[in-house]
């Protein structure tokens, strides 16, 4: 994930594109010189995004809003499949490969800013098992159906 990293570090704005003003400006507010001095920076945050869990949250909120369409508060499905694994979350969480097998199988086609949010949220609480999964928490709808589909594979 390394130009979401980059993205990241220069509070760029637009997707996939760094103006002249964000590169210097952030660089210089990080103390960032020189190439070796960014590509140090670049993998002092990729330590943190795996060892930090509140760094990583901001980043995974900052990778939705950078990947969004503008006016949007949602993005494609398939898009967010692919981000999930950009970011590591098909390493992090064991389930991964039953929620994109859910997902593909599932008519939504678009992941809203809620559900981005919740699943990290539900991946760091929830268990594998699903034991301590309360159905009358506030989860979002597409989580919701997801235990229901995952117990009824456990059964």
């Amino acid at each position: 994930p390394t130009l979401l990293i980059v993205a990241w570090c220069l509070f760029s704005s637009r997707q996939w594109e760094f103006t002249k003003s964000e590169w210097l400006c952030a660089w210089t507010l990080q103390c960032c010189y020189t190439f070796d001095e960014i590509s140090a920076k670049i993998k002092q945050c990729r330590d943190w995004l795996e060892k930090e869990e509140d760094i990583f949250r901001t980043f995974y909120q900052f990778v939705f809003d950078y990947l969004k369409q503008p006016k949007t508060t949602n993005i494609e499905k398939q898009e967010a499949l692919f981000a999930w694994k950009i970011v590591g979350i098909d390493k992090k969480w064991t389930l991964f490969p039953r929620w994109e097998k859910f997902l593909e199988e599932n008519p939504a086609k678009v992941i809203p800013r809620d559900g981005w949010n919740m699943l990290l949220r539900f991946i760091q609480t929830i268990d594998t098992n699903m034991q301590n999964y309360n159905e009358n928490d506030s989860w979002p709808t597409l989580l919701d159906e997801f235990v229901k589909a995952v117990k009824k594979e456990f059964q």
